[in-house]
């Protein structure tokens, strides 16, 4: 624009014979941009809500008939990073369908049907995120790519929850309606600041902040959420169980290692059947729709619910070992009595317990806001002082587990 105002009002000088060349200077052409950004600039027009899916061969919506109509994209669409795939109403994907049942029963794949047609739509109206647990090669990541695929890499950042506290790590998931975390290790969630993903799932209110910058930049914490892991997550819960059980959906991959790994698995799925997929995607979009409008979320089957519950539990197990465990009375107890008592409440479950240094860090303040009693360092065992509890005791179930 500056260029060709320039060459404008250079052509205009010659021909009424005035001198312009030497006012042509970028201040002046930069004062008139900002004047005309002014009259022309439409903010945020590419944050807006859509009634459509852009994909490769136009925009896709979702007619009143639960039918979708294809019609030619605009620029008044206003819409510049597409699906990469074409919508063709009779594409099939029985390649990628057959993965899926090798891996997953049949209510966890419409779940993640259902989940991978929002992320199209680029909103997340059941402020949930998705948890995608099994052992290494069961096909977690071949699904994360496909969806990645299907969303497009340049609207997909990454979640990284050590950090969501600083400063500026906000900014970095806007315009990404779609954050992956993928293969993380046991402890992503288990960490004062991953309570910052409940924000953005949630739709709360955030205002970001960029590196170099006086701007702020405010939008709605209405990304989804996709994590995968090799290993089960605990969850920092810190006395917000309900909040975190809302959010989470955990789906387990049971598939088998196959005989022989096939590389890039996902792409050649989607290279093959990407339209498949879109159209697969597109049907669990208007399914989820539908659900949402009758009952305002999505269904969850028996088994799924048993397994967010069992998550929020393993994850407060020291909490609940604490109540269940241990009370007031008459006599002592010491740190190193707890800690193995504990594992053992654990191993009873069949929990994954905390490390020895995150248990005896954390016992303190819970036996102090549960039971009102502060350690100290005169509890003997053997002839010797250590370190533990004088006025409470271990209950008698959890004495014959110690034993």
């Amino acid at each position: 624009m500056r260029e060709k105002l320039s060459a404008h009002i250079l052509k205009f000088g010659r021909e009424k014979g005035l001198e312009l060349a030497p006012k042509i200077i970028s201040s002046r052409m930069n004062a008139v941009m900002t004047a005309l950004r002014g009259v022309a600039e439409k903010p945020d027009i590419f944050s807006g809500r859509r009634d459509f899916i852009h994909v490769a061969n136009g925009v896709v919506r979702n007619g009143a008939d639960g039918r979708f109509d294809l019609a030619v994209f605009s620029p008044e669409h206003y819409s510049r990073n597409r699906c990469a795939y074409p919508y063709l109403p009779d594409a099939e994907c029985p390649e990628f369908l057959s993965y899926l049942r090798s891996a997953l029963p049949d209510d966890d794949i419409e779940y993640l049907q259902k989940w991978t047609g929002l992320t199209l739509d680029r909103t997340n109206p059941t402020q949930c995120f998705v948890i995608l647990e099994g052992e290494k090669n069961t096909g977690k990541s071949t699904f994360t790519e496909i969806v990645r695929g299907m969303v497009g890499a340049k609207n997909t950042g990454q979640l990284r929850t050590d950090l969501l506290n600083k400063r500026f790590e906000s900014y970095r998931c806007l315009g990404k309606p779609l954050l992956l975390a993928p293969d993380v290790r046991g402890n992503f969630l288990n960490s004062p600041s991953a309570s910052g993903l409940k924000s953005l799932v949630g739709g709360d209110f955030i205002s970001a902040e960029a590196k170099g910058s006086n701007e702020t930049f405010d939008m709605v914490g209405d990304f989804n959420v996709l994590i995968t892991s090799n290993v089960r997550l605990c969850v920092h819960v810190d006395g917000d169980a309900g909040a975190w059980e809302r959010r989470i959906r955990l789906i387990r991959f049971n598939r088998p290692p196959p005989v022989k790994l096939i590389r890039n698995f996902a792409d050649l799925l989607l290279q093959t059947e990407g339209a498949g997929i879109l159209r697969w995607s597109l049907e669990g979009l208007r399914k989820a729709k539908k659900e949402i409008r009758e009952t305002g979320s999505i269904a969850l089957s028996e088994a799924h619910k048993a397994r967010i519950t069992a998550l929020i539990f393993e994850s407060e197990a020291l909490r609940r070992f604490v109540n269940e465990r241990v009370e007031l009375g008459k006599g002592d107890v010491s740190s190193m009595e707890l800690v193995e008592t504990y594992f053992t409440y654990c191993a009873k479950h069949g929990w994954k317990p905390q490390s020895i240094r995150s248990v005896e860090n954390a016992l303190p303040d819970l036996i102090l806001e549960n039971h009102s009693v502060s350690k100290c360092h005169c509890v003997v065992r053997e002839g010797r002082q250590a370190r533990g509890w004088r006025g409470i005791k271990l209950k008698p179930e959890a004495q014959e587990e110690a034993d």
